[in-house]
């Protein structure tokens, strides 16, 4: 025998089960994906798999209902060497390391060094993504795009976003891009994500971004956003939206049980509308439900805004209870119905209708007002009118020092702008 590599025998085969190993039969991931039929195990022998090495091809396309199994994530790394691309418009998932298929899913790896994103899943796919470290990637850690279901849990998340880049749109100013989690809405699918118990750490812009933009009116999204721990954003840790051009869209959001440290934008940050489109957004609709967080060290803790921007006749509903803020820069708790930053001149923000629960919230140490609800305010010159909050407030702790003050201390309410108005209800 000669003396070369010793070839390990790949162990007994089972029906529906692809190995792959440094010295086996399938020695790469993508030539084990293109082999694998409907429902197929893909298992993953511990090493690195690059471009390079093992000759992987960028996007590994893992087919529909099957599973792609790593030993670990400490263990088993998919290095994409800066291959793939940053793509603004139109987002395409095919500029990823990974692509999931329906029904597919991946646990026990380590993501890193895309060029563009880590992860992402096809058009209307159901996905589980569950175990894996996701880290150092250009744009995102994980694109979801236009799904039918999708669950990331128990993931863990560092320094994505690291190409920082920032693009610009039809209103003036340069916004980040580079998020842990982007969930970008497309028309036909329910665009439901579930994202539950993952460690975010560093990223460029926000941890958890959605997207509902170059849409067909109409657009649908439901998040489930629990017991996550989120620290040292670039901006916001959660930025969540109804529209940014559509009209007619519907979000729903349940934040709960989540950490949030060390952010300079807001911590969780909600708005209905934030037109990017040179026409007025009408008829969009957003309901979070914000329970039980604990934020400390951020520009705003919760910032909650009807309508920014070109809008007109579109709601809210924010319930804000038993959440924690502490050492906020700015406020622990903004709510306002019409907000217009005068980016679109000409346009007008109003005839926003917000119903604002604001209820036994812990607030400590921030350095402008703890809790501030306005009807409506504006930047410059620009139209806000006929916005209307509906408040009930009741039973905030607000500390100062150390010191509680008495109760009402500490909270501002204010119609704002000329015909607008906030409305205190039992």
């Amino acid at each position: 025998m000669g003396k070369g590599k010793p070839v390990a025998a790949d162990p007994p085969l089972t029906p529906g089960v692809l190995r792959v190993s440094r010295y086996g039969a399938i020695r790469s991931i993508s030539e084990a994906a293109e082999k694998a039929s409907d429902g197929d195990q893909i298992v993953v022998d511990a090493g690195i798999y690059t471009l390079g090495k093992n000759r992987e091809k960028f996007p590994i396309y893992i087919p529909p209902r099957c599973q792609l199994i790593g030993p670990d994530a400490d263990k088993c790394f998919i290095d994409g060497g800066n291959d793939r691309e940053i793509v603004e418009r139109p987002i395409h998932p095919y500029q990823s390391l990974v692509l999931l298929g329906d029904e597919a899913t991946i646990s026990g790896f380590t993501i890193r060094n895309s060029g563009g994103n880590g992860l992402s899943s096809e058009q209307g796919a159901r996905v589980v993504i569950t175990k894996n470290s996701i880290r150092d990637n250009a744009q995102h850690g994980i694109l979801i795009f236009g799904t039918n279901g999708a669950m990331i849990q128990d993931n863990q998340f560092f320094n994505n976003g690291k190409a920082k880049s920032k693009f610009g749109g039809p209103r003036p100013g340069i916004g980040k891009q580079g998020h842990h989690i982007y969930i970008e809405g497309r028309t036909g699918c329910t665009n439901d994500v579930m994202i539950i118990g993952n460690m975010m750490e560093k990223v460029f812009a926000d941890a958890i971004a959605n997207d509902m933009y170059d849409q067909a009116d109409g657009l649908a999204m439901r998040l489930q956003i629990v017991g996550n721990v989120i620290t040292d954003c670039g901006r916001n840790g959660m930025s969540i939206v109804s529209s940014y051009g559509p009209s007619g869209t519907d979000v729903f959001v349940h934040i709960l049980n989540n950490r949030i440290l060390r952010t300079p934008g807001n911590a969780i940050d909600l708005v209905v509308t934030y037109s990017l489109v040179n026409r007025s957004i009408s008829d969009a609709k957003l309901v979070a439900n914000v329970l039980k967080n604990e934020i400390s060290e951020c520009g705003c803790g919760i910032l909650a805004v009807g309508a920014y921007e070109a809008s007109e006749n579109c709601k809210a509903r924010y319930s804000t209870i038993k959440n924690r803020v502490e050492k906020a820069k700015d406020y622990g708790i903004r709510v306002v119905g019409g907000y217009n930053l005068d980016n679109l001149p000409g346009w007008a923000v109003q005839n926003t209708v917000v119903e604002a629960m604001v209820a036994d919230n812990n607030i400590s140490d921030c350095k402008k007002t703890p809790v501030l609800i306005q009807g409506g305010t504006r930047e410059k010159g620009g139209v806000v009118k006929d916005n209307r909050v509906y408040l009930h407030i009741v039973a905030n702790e607000v500390i100062e020092n150390g010191k509680k003050k008495k109760p009402g201390n500490g909270i501002v309410i204010r119609n704002g702008v000329p015909n607008n108005n906030v409305v205190l209800v039992a």
